[in-house]
């Protein structure tokens, strides 16, 4: 398991993709702060000496500027990230079967669960460093922005480390359940279609359908995954109901994804 763990770890710190994705992601964040910041400049400096309209614009932005350590939380909730880590993530295990390096490994007699848990735990460290670089680029982007970093208060530390150890889960679940889509299609363009459309798209569908037919008596939407991981974007101290169900939410799809994956794996003819 140690050596199947090194040997991922290497491939996934030799992979073009996850800098160039990781670079894009930082990109992003940072630069839509900027971004904002300044398209507020532009508009304040056109508006016409109207003291409604002059409050309403300033309002929304110190709304949206908050301080660094605000903005790098609501940076957790960016669905950019979904899109970079099912990209990511497919690369990376796909590569094994169509280069036939996974045949070699299986030959080699390691287990196939094993071989499974090795590559989730590499996706999963792929994760966090992902949510590091976005929370620090959101950060230092708005604090250079605002000059604020934040308030330290230990109600405020609390809510803070509480919403980003919560999205953290809840992101590992979605890497869980990308990863054994990847191993499920195995196909580098199936799997990112499977995980980006089939998750993002077709999975509300059917939230939504169990809505309609339960004529909306339960909001299964509630327990998805996207649902959760929005939740946070504006409020990090949500009704502790929403907070259990976000924890529950994680570690279920977590759970499922992998036993689903290993025991797809298991059954796989590699050739």
């Amino acid at each position: 398991m140690i050596k199947l763990l090194r040997s991922d770890l290497y491939r996934l710190f030799r992979s073009k993709a996850f800098y160039i994705c990781m670079i894009i992601y930082a990109v992003l964040i940072s630069g839509s702060a900027f971004l904002m910041n300044w398209s507020y400049k532009v508009i304040e400096s056109n508006q016409e000496a109207i003291v409604g309209e002059t409050i309403t614009i300033q309002t929304t932005a110190e709304t949206l500027f908050k301080d660094g350590i605000s903005y790098g939380i609501s940076s957790l909730s960016d669905g950019t990230i979904q899109i970079l880590l099912a990209i990511v993530i497919s690369i990376f295990i796909t590569a094994e079967f169509s280069y036939g390096t996974m045949k070699n490994i299986v030959s080699k007699g390691y287990q196939r669960p094993k071989i499974y848990l090795s590559k989730l735990i590499t996706m999963v460290i792929m994760t966090l460093i992902m949510l590091i670089v976005g929370f620090l680029s959101g950060t230092i982007a708005v604090t250079i922005i605002t000059g604020k970093l934040g308030t330290f208060t230990g109600t405020y530390l609390w809510e803070v480390m509480r919403v980003v150890g919560i999205e953290t889960l809840l992101h590992i679940a979605l890497a869980s359940v990308f990863a054994m889509i990847a191993m499920v299609i195995r196909n580098n363009g199936g799997s990112i279609a499977g995980s980006i459309i089939g998750v993002s798209l077709f999975g509300t569908l059917i939230y939504q359908l169990l809505e309609l037919i339960f004529k909306n008596k339960v909001k299964f939407s509630q327990y998805s995954l996207q649902y959760n991981i929005g939740l946070y974007r504006l409020d990090i101290a949500p009704p502790m109901d929403d907070i259990i169900r976000s924890i529950i939410v994680g570690i279920a799809f977590l759970v499922l994804s992998t036993v689903i994956g290993i025991i797809a794996f298991k059954n796989t003819d590699i050739k």
